[in-house]
């Protein structure tokens, strides 16, 4: 370990011992937007201004906190949940699968793909509307979504403009299928006598509980027992599921409402037009700049239009800029 690298006891790991915590900084990624330090809870009692991170010169820290860093990619990942990862405390103890975006600095969106990748991001299917997140999210040929060291992690795709969640839906449907025609080749395999050897196998696959993380960890632990019996085997059923095994664990599907269900990260940018044969207000200091009249579908009566406040350092367009 590290001489200049802090951790202390992890309090909120009541019932596992020996654990320490940390809150480890990237000396090199950090884009010094301080929207750590403004959230962060952690103050002392002395001084409420000192709070568990501070901001300071990276300067100085650079070279010490990169061999800290180093130090705390090489941690193990705990094997079983050491928290619930449904509770905000709880899931920020796994590891994101979203990371070094390169989004703006202090970005208020990315906080929750992070989130959403520490909950289930190593089973998501991502259908991406175009935005910000698809600029940050599929700066190629680098990205910001990651991979366990088993190598799974979100599956990420861009639909261009407005159409995400039909491609989302595709998706989901297209995962459905797949885990349907499994479940019936599992059937069939059950009535072939080449299966009978691992038969209880077929069944503890098929009647999985997979409610939790653990449970689906050990969910594809099953699988990948189940696979080389399938290789072995000629028939054509097991041929067919050995191609479709992994759809028998749970995937993500339509929204981030659940666990269950697909992510559907979407950047929404939106326009409010002016009345007919009005001027557009482009800006955002309230001295307007002009630009030609455009159509509007719902015409804001000409007795409002009158009645119109015109202070001479504010926008005219009151009521819609």
């Amino acid at each position: 370990m590290p001489e200049t690298f802090k951790s202390t006891d992890a309090k909120a790991l009541k019932n596992v011992p020996d654990y320490m915590f940390t809150v480890q900084i990237a000396p090199e990624d950090c884009t010094g937007c301080g929207l750590c330090v403004e959230m962060c809870p952690g103050k002392s009692k002395e001084n409420p201004d000192h709070k568990a991170i501070m901001m300071e010169s990276q300067a100085p820290l650079r070279e010490p906190e990169v061999v800290n860093y180093e130090f705390f990619l090489n941690i193990p990942e705990p094997e079983k949940e050491l928290m619930p990862r449904t509770t905000v405390k709880g899931s920020q103890f796994y590891r994101p699968l979203f990371e070094y975006s390169g989004a703006c600095a202090g970005c208020g969106e990315t906080p929750y793909v992070k989130l959403l990748s520490q909950l289930f991001g190593d089973r998501a299917y991502i259908a991406n509307a175009t935005g910000c997140s698809s600029i940050y999210g599929g700066n190629l040929p680098t990205t910001p979504y990651t991979k366990r060291k088993d190598g799974r992690g979100p599956v990420w795709s861009n639909s261009l403009f407005e159409d995400n969640a039909e491609f989302g839906m595709g998706m989901r449907l297209t995962i459905d299928k797949h885990t349907e025609f499994a479940r019936e080749l599992i059937e069939e395999c059950l009535k072939s006598d080449c299966c009978a050897d691992f038969a209880d196998l077929l069944k503890e696959v098929r009647d999985a509980d997979q409610s939790t993380q653990d449970l689906l960890e050990e969910q594809r632990a099953r699988i990948a027992q189940l696979k080389p019996k399938l290789s072995a085997c000629d028939c054509t059923a097991c041929k067919q599921l050995l191609s479709l095994a992994d759809y028998l664990a749970v995937k993500s599907g339509s929204s981030a409402e659940t666990a269950g269900r697909m992510i559907s990260v979407t950047a929404v940018s939106t326009m409010s037009w002016p009345p007919a044969g009005m001027s557009m207000c482009s800006c955002s200091t309230r001295k307007c700049i002009q630009t030609p009249a455009v159509k509007c579908r719902k015409p804001l009566p000409s007795a409002r239009l009158r009645n119109l406040p015109r202070p001479a350092n504010r926008c005219p367009r009151k009521t819609w800029a």
